[in-house]
């Protein structure tokens, strides 16, 4: 099949003239632009099989419909599969939504976002994330990057990633077209979003000098009673431990040594006793014997006596 290329244009407009080599000075065909070359140059008339026949490969999808899951954040890869066509076929309706997209991103960036009971942003959305992110721990630059997709309820989530030690982190804001506002959904989006303003800034820290103040007066204070107080639970604690340690065995000593005593006394006592009585019949028995022979010699003497009488 000859190949032919595209030279010129008719002065109406209506018809491209061709030629057999892309430098070729003169045309030598002629074809009209009508809704046949618009539909095949957008790929939605016949295709050639692999047959050499011409078939005409249909869409799942029409390109509204292509268009509405590009902004909701599909990939071309996706929506051409979902459609049954090449990805060169959705590509063209891609060009527009990419645009819308940037667009809604760039609007989001320039908004300034209100956070509840602190006001608004000192600076926007875009800015604040800037400054925010300057201040990141092992920020990797290069996976900074802002998406966005459309829900079916018409409102736009904008989508920021990056990579911070290692890991990805993600924070998403929901923006309003009509009303040109910003919602954080995250924890994320409401602290790397915003930037504290001046005026708060300011009484905030005279605040905190004041809580400084006040404590730096109470301080001396409280360390006296903390120190009375540790000072009394120290006494207490070594009162304790003396009582512990040396009282109760001292005690049972004492006991003890009380008990020997009273029973060595009573064993004193017993054997002075026994001595005693011992003492005492011994005494008896010499008492006893002196007087028997006492009377032994009376009766002899008397008995002398009235011997020689006679």
């Amino acid at each position: 099949m000859r190949q032919l290329h595209v030279v010129a244009i008719t002065s109406d407009g209506k018809s491209l003239l061709l030629a057999g080599s892309a430098k070729g000075a003169k045309a030598t065909h002629r074809v009209a632009v009508d809704k046949r070359l618009h539909a095949a140059l957008a790929g939605e008339l016949h295709t050639e099989g692999d047959d050499g026949k011409v078939e005409r490969q249909e869409s799942a999808l029409t390109p509204r419909e292509m268009q509405a899951r590009l902004r909701a954040g599909q990939s071309v890869e996706d929506v051409a599969r979902a459609a049954g066509v090449p990805a060169e076929r959705v590509e063209r309706y891609f060009a527009p939504v990419e645009s819308e997209r940037n667009q809604v991103i760039d609007a989001a960036q320039a908004a300034v976002v209100d956070r509840p009971r602190w006001g608004e942003s000192a600076r926007s959305l875009g800015d604040s994330v800037i400054a925010n992110l300057s201040v990141v721990s092992g920020l990797n630059p290069e996976s900074v990057g802002w998406t966005t997709r459309r829900r079916q309820d018409g409102y736009w989530v904008v989508r920021l990633e990056f990579i911070a030690r290692g890991r990805r982190r993600v924070a998403e804001w929901e923006w309003e077209p009509h009303e040109r506002v910003a919602t954080p959904l995250d924890h994320l989006a409401t602290t790397i979003g915003y930037v504290e303003p001046r005026s708060r800034a300011r009484a905030r820290a005279t605040a905190s000098r004041s809580r400084s103040a006040a404590a730096r007066r109470t301080t001396p204070r409280k360390a006296a009673a903390r120190a009375a107080t540790r000072k009394s639970t120290a006494r207490k604690a070594t009162t304790r431990k003396s009582t512990a340690r040396k009282g109760a065995p001292r005690t049972t000593a004492r006991k003890g040594a009380g008990k020997k005593t009273t029973a060595r006394k009573a064993t004193r006592t017993s054997t002075a006793r026994k001595a005693a009585a011992r003492k005492t019949a011994s005494r008896r028995a010499t008492s006893r014997k002196t007087a028997g022979f006492r009377t032994s010699a009376k009766r002899t003497t008397g008995g002398r006596r009235t011997t020689g009488r006679r």
